[in-house]
């Protein structure tokens, strides 16, 4: 009989090698499957009856999460291949240790807590492997499970599915984690089968996952935060009436007060006022969209001013403006900001003549004021390059701070006032030069680069690198919606549209040659829509434009990351 220490290093070893077949790809996955189910079977008392008890149980729980890793790396290329009957099979026997554990302890690390023979440190040393299995088997086997459920239209399974991953995860919203999971594989392949042009496989998959969330929707005492994540799902996939009606039950903080507060003292609140204010601000755009989607427009336009404030009638022309206490707690926040914009288009282009003309008008002057947000800081920093002065005048004029230093004056009126004072204030001449004098270790002087020119150079190129997306989206914004305007207007106008396409096409080619180092994700949305205004690609190209006529790639997403 082999010793506990030779048995525990037989069993790691097999399972080593399950682990390096499960690396070597798709073609491992079946070795590593049955490696592991082997290295399970000597885990018998009968074979290594000198292992602990909690050497065996830790090693169990380990062959048993190789195991099913082999058995999902097949499920999933299965899934891929739109073998759905085929993964379901496969995943059966797995799904019925699952529905095992959780009609016994509930899970692996519970059925460790209740063994009453095994000591309270034996327990600890066991826990993290019961806990691996259990996760893998419900963030990974699961959600595989639930997904294909979902693609065969199974409903009913789908949500008996969803039942197990609530009852395993322990609460609601740790079985958010696994719908998170789910939803942000399907939403993609939606969009996929959309653009196929396969609308009926489209609506099966969007009506299975909104029947599910819909379920989920029922249950009782649903928190505030499991409310938004469905609402936002549901949204995202298309199924908007829905999304309204859970995101209108999120309630408002208590005290409504707390939506008003700045950052500062919003984080300093406990931590259940802080979520309630976030998961209610999240609500109301998502609500406010998903009202929009489905043309509730007077609804979405409440919604959304509400968040962006009411103005109070003015006592005197001259007199400031006031908000209707309760509302603007929105006002700055550009994602509402822009959704009062996409309002507006997406009013006009159910509206006729003078109407459909201002109501548009107004969408594009939404969107030049974003521009004009950004294009007078980009002015300044681009002036800031110039020089050491130049560059502290911008800052100070665009109200950023400056690089510290030990002479610089604290009132920023009084750097500037200084600066154009002929420059002659000691700390300009010692601070602003290009160059500065230095001793070497040889005791010789010699010019080198300002070191504090250096700094504000710094500061002037990572303030550009972060204005310039914000100005290119906006100018995306403003083109695309003139586009559309154009296209809306002018539908009984061929030869006015097409001139008007040539005049939108002129200012996508200045665009191109003033700025080549446009990003990926900005030339992205210009692709798409040339795309969209077949008339629109043919002026484009008929100036000699070339950046915008294919989707560049995209940065990958970094890990753990997710209108």
């Amino acid at each position: 009989t082999a010793s506990a220490e030779d048995a525990a290093v037989y069993v790691r070893l097999r399972l080593l090698l399950a682990q390096l077949q499960l690396s070597s790809g798709a073609g491992g996955y079946a070795a590593a499957e049955q490696t592991a189910t082997a290295a399970t079977g000597l885990l018998d008392p009968k074979k290594f009856a000198n292992l602990s008890p909690e050497e065996r149980l830790a090693l169990q729980f380990s062959a048993s999460e190789t195991r099913l890793r082999g058995l999902y790396g097949q499920a999933a290329a299965a899934y891929k291949d739109g073998k759905y009957a085929e993964v379901m099979a496969m995943l059966k026997p797995a799904l019925g240790e699952i529905a095992g554990v959780i009609g016994a302890e509930g899970s692996s690390v519970k059925m460790v807590e209740a063994l009453k023979d095994l000591p309270a440190d034996a327990k600890e040393l066991v826990k993290p492997n019961a806990q691996k299995l259990d996760e893998f088997r419900r963030e990974t086997i699961l959600v595989l499970a639930l997904q294909t459920a979902i693609r065969m239209a199974d409903v009913a399974t789908a949500d008996e599915l969803y039942k197990m991953l609530e009852r395993f995860g322990g609460s609601a919203d740790a079985s958010v984690n696994a719908l998170t999971q789910l939803v942000g594989v399907v939403k993609p392949q939606i969009e996929t089968l959309r653009r196929e042009k396969k609308p009926e496989e489209a609506k099966k998959l969007v009506d299975g996952v909104a029947k599910l969330l819909d379920n989920v929707a029922r249950g009782s005492n649903l928190t505030p935060k499991i409310r938004v994540f469905l609402g936002r799902s549901l949204k995202d996939i298309g199924a908007f009436d829905q999304a309204a009606s859970i995101l209108a039950l999120v309630p408002k903080p208590n005290p409504v007060a707390d939506l008003d507060l700045p950052r500062a003292q919003l984080e300093a609140l406990d931590n259940d006022r802080r979520l309630a204010v976030i998961f209610y601000r999240g609500a109301q755009i998502e609500y406010a969209r998903a009202l929009r989607a489905t043309k509730k427009f007077a609804e979405a336009d409440k919604v959304l001013k509400e968040a962006l404030g009411i103005e109070l009638p003015k006592t005197s022309p001259d007199a400031p403006v006031k908000l209707q206490p309760g509302t603007g707690w929105a006002k700055g926040a550009p994602d509402f900001e822009k959704e009062a914009v996409y309002l507006l288009e997406d009013k006009a282009e159910t509206l006729t003549g003078a109407e459909a003309a201002k109501t548009w008008k107004e969408a594009l002057d939404g969107w030049s004021k974003f521009a004009n947000k950004y294009r007078p800081m980009l002015a300044s920093l681009g002036g800031g390059k110039a020089g050491p002065k130049e560059a502290m005048l911008a800052l100070v004029k665009i109200k950023q701070p400056l690089p510290p230093h030990e002479l610089l004056p604290k009132d920023p009126t009084k750097i500037t006032a200084e600066i154009i004072k002929e420059g002659k204030a000691p700390w300009v001449v010692a601070m602003l030069k290009d160059k500065a004098t230095v001793v070497d270790e040889n005791g010789d002087s010699k010019e080198v680069d300002n070191p504090y020119w250096k700094e504000l150079q710094a500061v002037i190129n990572r303030l550009e690198s972060q204005v310039k997306p914000l100005y290119f989206d906006a100018f995306y914004e403003s083109t695309r919606c003139l586009a559309r305007a154009n296209s809306s207007l002018l539908k009984a106008n061929p030869p006015k549209l097409a001139e008007q396409f040539g005049k939108i096409a002129n200012t996508m080619k200045d665009l191109e040659t003033k700025n080549p180092e446009l990003s990926p994700e900005v030339r992205a949305k210009f692709a798409d829509l040339v795309d969209d205004y077949p008339a629109l690609k043919k002026a484009y190209v008929d100036l000699q434009g070339k950046m915008f006529l294919e989707t560049p790639p995209q940065p990958a997403p970094m890990a753990g990351g997710g209108n």
